[in-house]
């Protein structure tokens, strides 16, 4: 990260950047190189963007196309000096004075290094502002990342999931999709609850079972176990989850479906703690 980029970035006010856009603002300074020329001073490629910021091909175009809508940036799109390859070059609004003369939309400047543009060569948004009062941000509107300590919560949030999931898989991927979920506005609370009451709920079970992470995360599954978190804990004379259900069976009482998954309900049936009839007496089915 060049000291250009540095100052500039560190006057940016975080409240007024999302946890995403954070990030890849962040890693655009840091891959920019202040001595070259504005217009060629920064050009991380899509694929590295998506790995430094773990974030989804999409994700990483919504934050780009918001920030260059902002002005942090404008996108120019042209071909690397000497050769037939394209390349996606930044250039942040820090550098915005050094181009003499130069809008966020305008070509080079006298005082930029001419770039080889491609055929038919435009910026990739027509609406950038690249007005700047002062370095300030305009608001998104969306819940924005409030400071340094929100990006720790959210990474000591992701270990406590991984250190109590009872099936840890692929942890870049559960990674990615658990900063998703955070990102689209889910409590980091309410899926550290869901994964304790799904580690209690398949106590016991067989590995092939149970939901590797990365699967528990894709399909949000703790939204699953808020119902079944409400109902009594198993009592301590029952030596795993599904006894004590089957206990809830045998004596007829009622139980939400909600509260045996299929797989407890296979691992119920395979020790013959209850039957078939049983479970469909109280209108779980397997």
């Amino acid at each position: 990260m060049s000291h250009k980029a540095t100052k500039w970035f560190a006057g940016i006010d975080p409240p007024l950047l999302k946890a995403g856009e954070f990030r890849v603002l962040f890693h655009l300074c840091d891959c920019h190189n202040s001595n070259k020329a504005p217009r060629r001073a920064c050009y991380p490629s899509q694929e590295k963007l998506i790995e430094k910021t773990a974030l989804s091909n999409a994700g990483l175009n919504k934050c780009l196309n918001s920030l260059e809508k902002a002005g942090h940036f404008n996108r120019v799109r042209s071909t690397i000096p000497g050769t037939s390859t394209r390349r996606t070059y930044y250039i942040l609004a820090c550098d915005f004075n050094a181009e003499t003369g130069q809008t966020s939309l305008s070509g080079d400047s006298p005082n930029s290094t001419s770039v080889e543009i491609g055929e038919k060569q435009t910026p990739l948004s027509a609406g950038a502002n690249s007005t700047l009062e002062g370095d300030k941000l305009h608001p998104s509107g969306e819940e924005p990342v409030r400071n340094l300590k929100g990006t720790k919560e959210i990474t000591d949030g992701f270990s406590e999931l991984w250190n109590l999931f009872p099936r840890k898989r692929n942890e870049a991927r559960s990674r990615k999709l658990f900063l998703e979920a955070v990102e689209s506005g889910v409590n980091i609370s309410r899926i550290l609850d869901g994964a304790r009451s799904y580690a209690n709920e398949v106590s016991g079970t067989e590995r092939r079972y149970i939901a590797g992470s990365d699967s528990w995360l894709e399909k949000q599954r703790w939204t699953e176990q808020e119902g079944a978190s409400k109902l009594p804990a198993p009592a301590s004379k029952f030596a795993t989850p599904a006894e004590f259900y089957a206990d809830w069976v045998k004596s007829g009482r009622s139980v939400p479906a909600s509260a045996i998954k299929a797989n407890m309900a296979r691992e119920m049936i395979g020790r013959g703690l209850v039957t078939k009839c049983d479970l469909r007496s109280v209108g779980i089915f397997v």
